[in-house]
């Protein structure tokens, strides 16, 4: 198993869901019957309380591949917007 660490930026996020989208790190191959996206869900992120992510945040993670596509496990956040002083919390 291959346990590198990648990096990419949150494309989308549902925090109502709790499911997202990024691409695909630089490098991988998607496979013609995979969905084009890397899946993010919020039980992959770590911390405590309620996780979540904004569109932007730039992300680092392992990449796991499944029968559907790829998805992301131990999902860290490395920069994120909620940390600049004037962001007001997710709307």
């Amino acid at each position: 198993m291959d346990v590198r660490r990648h990096t990419a930026t949150v494309r989308k996020f549902c925090q109502e869901r709790g499911f997202g989208f990024a691409d695909l790190p630089a490098g991988i191959e998607r496979e013609p019957h995979h969905q084009p996206d890397l899946f993010l869900h919020y039980a992959e992120i770590e911390g405590d309380g309620y996780r979540y992510l904004l569109r932007g945040d730039r992300i680092s993670f392992i990449l796991r591949k499944g029968p559907r596509g790829y998805s992301a496990t131990a999902i860290n956040i490395i920069s994120s917007q909620r940390y600049h002083p004037d962001y007001e919390g997710p709307r």
